[in-house]
């Protein structure tokens, strides 16, 4: 299975794509709206994610939203398509406090500025520019903190096994020990 939101066929008379390789992922043709298009989607898949994201990081079984977290996730228009709700999805599993998704706990891109009041002021509070369309995230920074959690989460959830968290993870142990390195996780972390 192969996903695009390019027309391929276009492409290839351009030859911006190679013919033969059309023709052999070319088997049979799905043409399915970007998420947007289809809103009345947004709730189930965001549960399936929801129930895939609580499982795979082995925390507490969540499998609901609070009312304006669903709304944020309608609202929002998913330029990112499906792997952007999926993201957003196990973004907030990872860092929800309660047992179910709250509307802090998305994406401050997704929920916008209907959450603010509610949240402690800190440097993200500080007034965008004027000209400024979207705000700036530091991907890196975001994806570390994400990674570091999911990683704690699946070594409390095992007692600080690292082999099953390993596999919890879905992950080689090598892969886990490298990855706990580079992010500083020590027992102490994980340990109570």
């Amino acid at each position: 299975i192969a996903a695009t939101h390019r027309d391929l066929e276009r492409m290839c008379q351009e030859g911006g794509f190679r013919q033969d390789l059309l023709f052999r992922i070319n088997a049979a043709t799905l043409s399915i709206p970007p998420l947007r298009g289809r809103r009345e989607d947004i709730p189930a898949l965001a549960h399936h994610f929801l129930e895939r994201a609580s499982r795979a990081a082995g925390i507490r079984r969540m499998t609901d939203f609070a009312p304006e977290a669903m709304q944020a996730l309608e609202r929002y228009r998913w330029p990112g398509n499906i792997r952007e709700l999926r993201n957003a999805v196990e973004r907030a599993c990872v860092i929800a406090a309660a047992d179910r998704i709250e509307l802090g706990d998305l994406p401050e891109r997704v929920r916008g500025p209907h959450a603010r009041a509610s949240e402690p002021p800190g440097p993200a509070d500080a007034p965008e520019p004027a000209d400024s369309a979207q705000p700036t995230v530091d991907l890196r920074t975001h994806l570390r903190e994400v990674e570091t959690q999911m990683i704690l989460t699946a070594l409390r959830a095992e007692g600080g096994n690292q082999t099953h968290a390993a596999r919890r993870l879905g992950l080689p142990l090598r892969t886990l020990l490298h990855k706990m390195k580079g992010l500083g996780i020590t027992k102490a972390d994980y340990q109570s």
